[in-house]
């Protein structure tokens, strides 16, 4: 189905068609394609009788998992800063993934310099529309540090202590 509705230029559908040849649902697995089929998919706005089930955003969905083929070399040579282009794109339209994928690049330093901070601010913006794993990311970045942990808790033994000799 997804392949004669690609044919006719169906962002959507091509988009679908690619995921299917990139993880071999009903067809046999072609990373090639796939990238193919997600570049198709990412240039276009999403038209149609597909589009009214809430499928307008497809194109910038395309170019995120476009980027992350960029990103890991699937189907496609390795190219870390046009993974961060798409990203960048997606992530301003307000796109959870593309922002949740931008704060994955300035956490490891792929294709941007190491910037925890900057990091934590896409995650928390991708958290903040209610994706979870983002969430943990934050968590882990900022309270997974054993050396901030142990600030923390000396911190509050501090607080602690300062309340119980005020009770005395």
């Amino acid at each position: 189905m997804y392949q004669k509705v690609a044919e006719q230029e169906n962002a959507y559908a091509q988009f679908s068609l690619g995921y299917c040849y990139q993880y071999g649902i009903g067809v046999k697995i072609d990373e090639q394609k796939a990238v193919e089929l997600y570049q198709k998919a990412s240039e276009q706005k999403s038209t149609g009788t597909l589009a009214q089930y809430n499928f307008s955003h497809v194109n910038t969905i395309a170019q995120n998992r476009l980027g992350i083929c960029y990103r890991l070399g699937t189907g496609i040579e390795t190219d870390y800063q046009k993974a961060i282009e798409l990203f960048q794109k997606v992530a301003k339209q307000g796109n959870a993934y593309g922002q949740y994928n931008l704060g994955y690049a300035y956490e490891h330093g792929i294709g941007v310099e190491k910037n925890e901070q900057k990091a934590i601010e896409l995650y928390e913006k991708a958290a903040d529309q209610g994706f979870a794993k983002a969430k943990n990311k934050i968590y882990l970045l900022q309270y997974d540090d054993r050396s901030k942990l142990k600030s923390k808790v000396e911190e509050l033994n501090k607080l602690y202590q300062s309340k119980k000799a005020k009770d005395v």
